[in-house]
């Protein structure tokens, strides 16, 4: 899909009208098909919007609780990039982080803080 990016569209738009990609293919015109890919650079609909909408409420939040400022587009997943750990190695960092926590959070005797 990175090599074909109208592709994409065409998934979110068969999935914003609740059909299949072939049905809606067959059913929209490639000057109404044009017309939702400037609907959506203006106005995205679906999971963006959604996606938009958390990220907004992040860079509040972030933006009450640090000297930084923070954009909405820092919290913005980016689905097309690939990871920069691999599953590996973010499941070691987590399991460093885990055991790094539990040994703050458990006094020599065992008991919690």
């Amino acid at each position: 899909m990175r090599s074909r990016p109208e592709w994409r569209h065409w998934y979110k738009l068969a999935l914003a009208l609740g059909m299949s990609v072939a049905q809606a293919q067959r059913e929209i015109s490639a000057r109404e098909f044009a017309g939702w890919i400037a609907y959506d650079q203006l106005d995205p609909y679906g999971l963006d919007r959604v996606e938009l909408i958390g990220a907004q409420i992040c860079a509040t939040l972030a933006n009450l609780h640090s000297k930084r400022r923070y954009k909405p587009a820092d919290f913005m997943p980016q689905w097309d990039r690939p990871p920069r750990r691999s599953v590996e190695e973010q499941h070691a960092n987590f399991m460093l982080f885990m055991k790094q926590h539990n040994a703050r959070m458990t006094k020599p005797n065992g008991n919690h803080r």
